[in-house]
């Protein structure tokens, strides 16, 4: 397999994550992608009546898919201790209607015309003070969640509706793209139902690729049965909630687990075995909102996820024509009141790019040299260190005495599961584990963005996916740029490539990987005839480097290449 061989991938076959062991499972005794299809009959709904499906008129008052949420909490019902310290904190909807005068005979004293109009303003007004708690709840529980896993305290306040509105409508203003905020959670359901309660199934065979075992228990607890909820927050101070029917966290997390073993098997690079997963997840995560997007011409997402999606490669759900890449530009945060807000125009900084091509226990990535001199040589002004040159006192040194703006690692990374510490970058001597990030000191330097084109999570497991998402914050900058599985080293070099090309002319960090992705997929970013080529300009590859390439037959449209880079953080 000519593939391993060259390929982001430290070890051969499946052992590279061996050493995880099964630990710390998703506990999901419904995580069986047999069983996912199967699941997607109770979508077939969705055709038969739109709003009742996607409850998308919140005022129906017998639809059980309304606002009122009654005050749950993403995490109330988790056994996990992680979060559970955040839920103490964590506000309560009062789920009052605001009152109406009384004439002191049981009647409100006014005309039936009144009466209706202050009715139907005091229904919005409560909708809008539950769907403000909600927003609130999620802060809460998303925030501490990441403050416990990564032992560190980020911030001493959080921020409001209000807030998040006013910084929503602070980025649009930056980038010029009309942006809004989705939070997906999973709330109890408000009723029981036969139809949307989960099935135990037999527990599939241990998923070593992918770092966790599926759960063999033979009952679903009440956590699996909690239903999919989306918030979509927007800059004119408008708050939308759905609760999307059939959609169980069950379902919505084999169904995610699916699609990412389809979509990062290299071996199914020539397959579209992915689209069915990419096309479900779509109507459950994204269909519910597209008429309101619609409607206030969103172009820019920024998601915050819920344990078990925050792995997902959303850039590559399907709405049947186009990715989702292609109609928005998106990227992930840990939650809107850890999202870092300097605003600097990143074209005016010079970029560090080190790495290594060779390592002692670990696979050879024989295109990192190539990378690292595009980069400094025609792509950006900086500096480049390879391989013995790649030390952490290098690396220390370099970041205090020069004005960096972007730091680019082309190394092996793993955010793996249990404590921060077991996360690392592979630096040329050593391993930098996650938690010795704040030691560089990049949250006081002019680093405003991390790049790590050569990492990969243990997708599904909750410890390694807070790692992930929450890389920026321990790194201390505003957004990270890191891959969710390894990728070719072939794609690595041609995403990065297009990607800073397109940085140069429009220093907005999600749009220009928004443009790369495109790229990709359009076939404008290819290795042929010896060269890369990117946009309307080529680079000349060493000869061996030529053939390897040659021999593999690349096509980087395919998801595998563009789907795993993922922007964490600031999208400015």
């Amino acid at each position: 397999d000519s593939d391993s061989t060259y390929s982001r991938e430290p070890n051969n076959g499946n052992s590279d994550i061996a050493d995880n062991g099964g630990t710390d499972t998703v506990d999901n005794s419904n995580a069986n992608s047999d069983t996912a299809s199967e699941d997607n009959a109770n979508t077939d709904t969705s055709q038969e009546n739109d709003d009742e499906t996607y409850s998308r008129n919140p005022d129906t008052p017998d639809n059980s898919d309304t606002v009122n949420n009654s005050g749950s909490n993403p995490t109330e019902s988790r056994d996990n201790s992680d979060v559970a310290n955040g839920n103490s904190n964590t506000p309560e909807p009062s789920g009052q209607d605001t009152p109406v005068a009384n004439n002191g005979n049981g009647t409100s004293g006014e005309t039936p015309q009144q009466q209706a109009s202050n009715q139907e303003e005091s229904s919005t007004s409560s909708e809008t003070d539950n769907v403000s708690d909600r927003v609130d709840q999620l802060e809460a529980a998303f925030t501490q969640e990441f403050q416990t896993y990564l032992q560190q305290q980020f911030v001493t306040k959080r921020l409001n509706l209000q807030d998040i509105t006013e910084r929503t409508r602070d980025i649009e203003q930056v980038t010029g793209l009309k942006t809004a905020v989705i939070y997906v959670s999973f709330v109890p359901q408000p009723m029981n139902s036969e139809a949307n309660a989960c099935q135990a199934e037999s527990a599939p065979a241990v998923d070593r690729r992918f770092g966790y075992t599926p759960s063999a228990s033979s009952n679903c607890s009440p956590e699996d049965n909690q239903q999919l909820e989306l918030v979509l927050i927007t800059a004119d101070g408008e708050a939308i909630q759905r609760r999307v029917p059939n959609a169980i966290r069950a379902k919505v997390l084999a169904e995610t687990q699916k699609f990412q073993r389809a979509i990062s098997d290299r071996r199914n690079i020539g397959s579209t075995n992915y689209l069915d997963s990419a096309q479900q997840l779509y109507q459950w995560l994204i269909e519910p909102l597209a008429d309101d997007l619609e409607a206030r011409q969103i172009q820019g997402l920024m998601f915050a996820m819920d344990s078990g999606l925050r792995s997902l490669p959303i850039a590559a759900l399907h709405d049947g024509d186009n990715f989702l890449i292609e109609n928005y530009s998106v990227n992930l945060i840990p939650s809107f009141s850890l999202m870092q807000a300097r605003n600097p125009d990143i074209r005016s900084r010079q970029i560090l790019a080190m790495g290594a091509s060779k390592f002692s226990d670990l696979q050879p990535l024989p295109f990192v040299p190539i990378e690292l001199s595009t980069i400094t040589d025609y792509l950006w002004k900086g500096k480049s260190f390879l391989n013995e040159n790649f030390t952490f006192q290098n690396l220390q040194e370099q970041i205090n005495q020069n004005e960096f703006g972007i730091i680019h690692l082309a190394t092996h990374a793993e955010f793996k599961p249990g404590n921060p510490s077991n996360s690392y970058i592979q630096l040329w001597n050593r391993k930098l584990r996650l938690d010795e990030l704040k030691e560089l000191g990049l949250s006081n330097s002019a680093v405003n963005l991390l790049v790590l084109s050569a990492c990969r999570t243990a997708l599904g497991n909750e410890d390694s996916e807070l790692g992930f998402a929450g890389s920026a914050l321990q790194a201390g900058v505003d957004s990270t740029l890191a891959t969710l599985w390894y990728v070719s080293d072939e794609g690595a070099l041609g995403i990065t490539t297009e990607f800073y090309r397109q940085l140069s002319q429009v220093p907005i960090k999600s749009e220009a990987l928004r443009q790369a992705q495109l790229a990709m997929i359009r076939g404008e970013v290819s290795i042929a005839n010896g060269q890369l080529n990117y946009g309307d300009k080529s680079i000349t590859l060493p000869p061996e480097m030529a053939e390897r390439a040659r021999a593999k037959n690349l096509n980087f449209s395919h998801p595998y290449y563009w789907a795993p880079f993922t922007l964490i953080g600031n999208p400015q």
